[in-house]
């Protein structure tokens, strides 16, 4: 029996690269024309069995059509026909929890085969699997058929063009669905997905012996006794720790024969994939509870770009009913709480004492730096240390580190600020963490640096607040750096400086402009754009400069994109506070409005470096660096510098930067620390 696999693929549009950066910006959701999932997957099926391809595909997302065109469907039918013997009839058509994935069987001569359809809001389809499902003899009579009423739906016009959706809010996880299918065999599988991320090797992740819940290994195969099932407890640990470990075969062990049927151990692996490329790999467990009203066990683990909740029902013989991974819930009843990590990463500590007491110890000199990932090759590990501190006081104390050079000091020290969204400490994107590289090059010409988790990032429930404003998400905790610095010892006082990248950089001024004191600002591919107007241009600039001419639905999205930052400029105090434009409040709007980063920098008494990567697409020279160079021409307090072959992260490349390249392991530019070292060792002591 051959194994056919169509390679999982993705693309990002911009939307998508802005929330793998930290943002949580995304086209608003429209109103769409009902849709009948289960009518246009029986259509697209039964065009297939008819071997009218062109008719299967013009259901097809433009993407899906692309990557799989026409002959390669016919190629897979083949394939399944050769496999399975001739087709016989269609047997079951099943919808999922959601109504939006359709599952539908079809016996063939030997074997029955389980094609699972997947349709988006417009009634275009975006995944499609072929699972082989039971063996049949000759003659084998096979279950009574349990259709749903036949329809036939009209195929949709097909564009001319790629089309590339862009997402309503953040992409999300896929889940799995349990109990929908006969018991199945999981040796060949044929995926066409489109919207789902292209599997990557995942990040050896800790051992189970690290991990705070599920400490021991568990056998191969789970012990259930009928008279005595597991604690389900146990149950969801032991999977928790089973999957961290990459351990499939002994998660699917703990599955019941109906969900074996559904969720192979090899489909688990490539679904966990998916989660890891939409939220990075694993960084620790925060917490298990069981929820209030279904008794379903959630473990909440936190990923490099975001938490999920890993969702689990355990049935009364003690083995897994259903599985699921969907984004972490904000709030919930603290009495469903069974276990948190201890310490609690996102527990309040006491109150930050009071600015006036010098109370940060400098690290000892012969402890060495946290490894977080790859090491830059400036980044001598040996020559400095890196000791984990808080940011703020209550009610959002936020994580940081800060790094030091190894010696006396006083050392000069930055504050690094990171770009759009619920950043992390790092800036990451994929395996690139920006500010880390920064903080790690400088610590190596003997400049500390501290970097922390952004407020929405620590506690994502602050971006539903309808009073959320810039200075509370950004503004008053790199206040809180600067001063936490002031508290350090071995820090130069008279050279504290803030480097803000993006959104931070656009901001920096505004930093500058509230603490006289700080000695400097940096400004690295900071946007001279209204917010509003960057994301929409940035938009246009993706999907017209470089993915081609835009399809209708693209052009439609990027209207509707449109329709929304227009609509910024009318909000005012009477505006409801509960209305959103662009995925952030009307709060956070007003408390931007008017803010000229270029203005508010000429009118600061004090050294500004202003950095300019020219591969940029995101940031431009032509829109946001002209102005910056307008605003401070002949002006000594400013150094301006360009770099030809940089990203927007101030990472090498070629050619015409593209969002694939976030995904690209790489380190920030070593000129680019060494302009940096040399402009803060330049400042007045």
């Amino acid at each position: 029996m051959r194994i056919l696999q169509i390679k999982l693929v993705r693309t990002l549009p911009l939307i998508g690269w802005l929330w793998l950066f930290g943002a949580l910006i995304g086209a608003p959701a429209h109103a769409q024309p009902e849709v009948d999932p289960a009518a246009i997957a029986e259509t697209v099926v039964n065009a297939i069995i008819a071997e009218d391809f062109p008719a299967a595909a013009a259901f097809f997302t433009d993407e899906l059509r692309v990557e799989v065109p026409e002959a390669q469907i016919a190629q897979i039918w083949a394939d399944v026909l050769a496999e399975s013997g001739p087709y016989r009839e269609l047997l079951a058509l099943r919808p999922s929890q959601g109504g939006s994935v359709i599952v539908i069987t079809l016996g063939f001569e030997r074997q029955t085969y389980n094609v699972t359809v997947a349709v988006n809001e417009r009634g275009r389809v975006n995944a499609l699997f072929f699972e082989p499902g039971r063996q049949l003899e000759f003659g084998t009579p096979v279950p009574p058929p349990t259709l749903a009423p036949t329809n036939t739906v009209a195929a949709p016009t097909i564009p001319t063009a790629t089309f590339t959706p862009l997402p309503t809010r953040v992409p999300t996880l896929v889940p799995t669905v349990a109990n929908t299918l006969p018991p199945a065999p999981t040796a060949t599988t044929i995926v066409i997905p489109t919207d789902i991320p292209t599997q990557i090797p995942p990040t050896p992740l800790p051992s189970t012996g690290d991990l705070p819940v599920g400490e021991a290994a568990p056998p191969a195969q789970p012990t259930l006794a009928p008279t005595t099932p597991p604690d389900p407890v146990a149950v969801a640990q032991q999977l928790v720790a089973l999957l961290l470990a990459d351990d499939f075969d002994g998660v699917f062990a703990l599955f019941n024969p109906a969900l074996q049927a559904v969720l192979s151990a090899e489909r688990l692996a490539a679904v966990w994939d998916v989660v890891q490329f939409e939220a990075g790999t694993y960084v620790e467990t925060l917490r298990l509870r069981r929820e209030t009203g279904t008794g379903i066990l959630v473990t909440t683990v936190l990923l490099e770009l975001a938490p999920i909740d890993i969702r689990v029902e355990v049935d009364a013989t003690g083995q897994v009913n259903s599985l699921f991974f969907v984004p972490a819930a904000t709030i919930f009843n603290p009495s469903e709480l069974i276990e948190t990590v201890v310490p609690e990463p996102r527990q309040l500590p006491p109150p930050a004492p009071a600015p006036t007491a010098t109370t940060v110890s400098a690290p000892d000199d012969t402890a060495a730096p946290i490894d977080t990932g790859l090491t830059p090759p400036y980044a001598d590990v040996t020559t400095f240390t890196e000791q984990q501190v808080t940011v703020g006081g209550d009610p959002f104390p936020l994580n940081g580190a800060l790094t030091l050079p190894f010696g006396e000091g006083p050392f000069p020290a930055v504050v690094l600020i990171g770009g759009i969204g619920p950043v992390d400490r790092d800036a990451t994107i994929g395996p690139n963490k920006p500010l880390r590289d920064i903080a790690w090059g400088l610590a190596n010409r003997g400049i500390a640096a501290l970097r922390f988790d952004r407020r929405t990032f620590a506690y994502p429930a602050v971006l539903d607040d309808p009073t959320l404003t810039v200075q509370a998400e950004i503004i008053d905790d790199a206040l809180a750096a600067v001063e936490l610095l002031r508290r350090t010892q071995r820090i130069d006082l008279a050279r504290i400086v803030v480097l803000g990248h993006d959104l931070g950089g656009h901001l920096a001024p505004r930093i500058g402009a509230a603490d006289a004191d700080i000695a400097g600002l940096i400004i690295m591919a900071g946007h001279t754009l209204p917010l509003q107007v960057r994301i929409l241009a940035a938009a246009d600039e993706f999907i017209t400069g470089l993915a081609g001419a835009p399809t209708p639905d693209q052009v439609a999205e990027l209207n509707a994109l449109a329709a929304e930052a227009a609509a910024i400029d009318t909000l005012s105090a009477e505006t409801p506070p509960d209305a959103r434009f662009l995925d952030l409040p009307v709060s956070y709007w007003l408390d931007l409005r008017g803010y000229d980063p270029v203005t508010v920098a000429a009118g600061l008494p004090r050294p500004l470096l202003i950095m300019q990567p020219e591969r940029d697409f995101e940031v431009t020279l032509t829109e946001d660096f002209v102005r910056w160079q307008a605003g401070f021409a002949g002006r000594a307090n400013a150094t301006l510098l360009t770099y030809p072959t940089l990203n927007h992260l101030f990472m090498p490349g070629a050619g015409i930067s593209r969002p694939a390249e976030y995904l690209q392991p790489n380190f920030v530019a070593e000129t680019v620390i060494s302009d940096i070292a040399a402009w803060i060792n330049a400042l007045p002591g």
